[in-house]
């Protein structure tokens, strides 16, 4: 099944009665549910409860979904604000040590980490 991109868009005002999405880094296993009828055996668990008919349906669609796309962005609340100036001249060079995020695969059967291996000898 082709997943559609995720996009959450963050609302003040008018959403106030709404459950909120979950607070954790997207796409995040904690966010779905079980579910053996479905190829990947989740699916992905968000309240549909939200004062607006669409919002309400697009909830429902995602109740629907088998997971988080392959190639969906990651989302990551923040409690301050970013210095976006710091943090692209962190990233500037090839010296991964001073940089201010890391992406990092922890699962050591991840068949990804195959695939890399035998691409980088």
């Amino acid at each position: 099944m082709r997943l559609p991109a995720l996009i959450l868009v963050c609302a003040t005002g008018s959403l106030a009665a709404a459950e909120p999405l979950p607070e954790i880094p997207l796409p995040n296993d904690t966010a779905t549910r079980l579910d053996p009828s479905s190829p990947t055996g989740r699916r992905l668990n968000f309240s549909t409860r939200a004062p607006k008919q669409h919002e309400r349906s697009v909830r429902e669609t995602f109740g629907k979904l088998d997971g988080f796309g392959a190639y969906a962005p990651i989302f990551v609340p923040f409690d301050a604000p970013l210095d976006v100036a710091d943090l692209m001249a962190r990233h500037a060079d090839d010296d991964f040590r001073d940089d201010a995020v890391l992406l990092v695969n922890a699962d050591p059967d991840c068949c990804l980490k195959r695939k890399c291996r035998s691409h980088l000898g």
